[in-house]
């Protein structure tokens, strides 16, 4: 018995050409579509509005950061940047804190940090000490707005400059002017990981790794030489 013939369709292959054809090919002149959009004037004014646009939206998000940056604030009754501190809140008074009122916290911030340091300090003179600051407080509830005179703001207090956790006036040598920074810091975590006996580089750094703004107050103190 003969079996029947199955005939299959016949495949053939693309020419080699074809395909080189397919795989070269580049448009050609591709100027031409640019030139006719650019011939439309109102291709012209999309592009031009486009461009202001972009531009206006880069100047307004920098000018937002900017704002964001230098609204937090921190301001005293007793000072301002520049002044001469008064006499009550240093090492020839009564050595109190002085008071500030806090406006304007970062909406991402969770806690605050607060330091107060001697720009002059001679650091050779406390070579043996890591204890640098006048005040260092940290993991400030982020509910807090204002810092009372004489007392110690809520949060974690470092030892200062003098030994003492506690706030401890400026006392420079007698006849130099000193300059001194009341930084207060926005965090973006709600406490930080740092020991009551770190001593200020390490709390600092620990800070401003975790700082997302700061602002500041400066002030000069002079004490009078002894006769």
């Amino acid at each position: 018995m003969q079996l029947p013939r199955i005939r299959l369709p016949k495949l053939t292959l693309p020419r080699l050409t074809r395909l080189t054809v397919f795989l070269t090919w580049r448009p050609r002149r591709p100027q031409r579509w640019i030139g006719h959009f650019l011939r439309n004037p109102y291709n012209i004014a999309m592009l031009i509005l486009l461009v202001i646009i972009g531009i206006s939206g880069l100047a307004w998000n920098s000018q937002r950061v900017a704002r964001s940056e230098t609204s937090f604030k921190l301001r005293s009754p007793s000072f301002k940047t520049g002044d001469q501190l008064p006499t009550q809140f240093t090492c020839d008074g009564d050595n109190l804190s002085p008071e500030f009122t806090i406006g304007n916290i970062p909406k991402k911030a969770k806690s605050l940090a607060f330091i107060v340091e001697d720009q002059d300090l001679d650091k050779n003179q406390y070579k043996d000490s890591p204890f640098l600051a006048h005040m260092t407080v940290w993991n400030i509830p982020i509910g807090t707005t204002k810092f009372t005179q004489g007392i110690r703001p809520p949060g974690t207090i470092g030892r200062n400059i003098f030994g003492n956790f506690a706030y401890g006036g400026p006392c420079p040598p007698e006849g130099e002017a000193h300059d001194y920074t009341f930084t207060l810091y926005a965090i973006e975590n709600n406490s930080l990981s740092i020991t009551s006996d770190a001593g200020l580089a390490e709390a600092k750094k620990e800070i401003e790794d975790n700082s997302i703004a700061k602002t500041k107050l400066t002030a000069s103190y002079t004490r009078v030489e002894k006769k």
